[in-house]
């Protein structure tokens, strides 16, 4: 035990990565769709949640399908990450590609806050399973393995919330549970 530490406030990152993937979405938009939250619920959750944290909270935010794409760096402020959420319900270009969780969660782990002295963590909400396959992943360079370690590593825990029926609930806690963090489960959007 470092004696000088007690007390000090140690720094906290908090990276929301959000599905944004096909199945979300309506029918009429994306053939197929389970239309697991046609109303955007689980952007709501994300302002929700960066409303009740204090200023020393860095926030960051961003969505992913088959692409990872970060709306906010670390850091933003909780109007900022409204602003976002708000550009992602209002997004004319969806590229409904698949849901690549593998390969935004490597992403996020790219985070330059995250370190090993600060508190760090994923919040990760999807309604479903990868859909990278084997071929995929043997030209990538990460795996669940990696990223696994990756996060022990920089001290970041995962924290899984898994909306509807089609959710690989073994996949995400293999995440949670190799970080200390937390799955989370509700039946439908209006439940988050």
């Amino acid at each position: 035990l470092d004696e000088s530490k007690i007390g000090e406030e140690k720094e906290i990152n908090i990276m929301f990565v959000m599905d944004d993937s096909g199945s979300m979405y309506p029918l009429d938009m994306c053939e197929g769709s389970t239309e697991s939250d046609v109303d955007f619920k689980r952007l709501d959750l994300v302002n929700d949640l960066a409303k009740k944290f204090d200023d020393n909270v860095n926030l960051g935010l961003a969505s992913f399908t088959a692409d990872y794409m970060l709306q906010c760096d670390m850091g933003a402020t909780d109007e900022e990450i409204y602003a976002a959420t708000e550009a992602i319900k209002n997004n004319e270009e969806r590229n409904f590609n698949g849901t690549h969780i593998l390969k935004s969660l490597d992403a996020a782990l790219d985070t330059e806050k995250f370190k090993s002295d600060a508190a760090n963590y994923i919040i990760l909400l999807t309604d479903g399973a990868t859909t990278e396959s084997s071929w995929d992943l043997v030209f990538a360079p990460y795996s669940k393995d990696s990223i696994k370690s990756e996060a022990k590593d920089k001290n970041v825990t995962i924290i899984s919330i898994g909306l509807g029926s089609y959710v690989d609930v073994e996949f995400l806690t293999d995440f949670t549970n190799a970080t200390n963090g937390l799955y989370a489960y509700a039946n439908n959007a209006d439940a988050l």
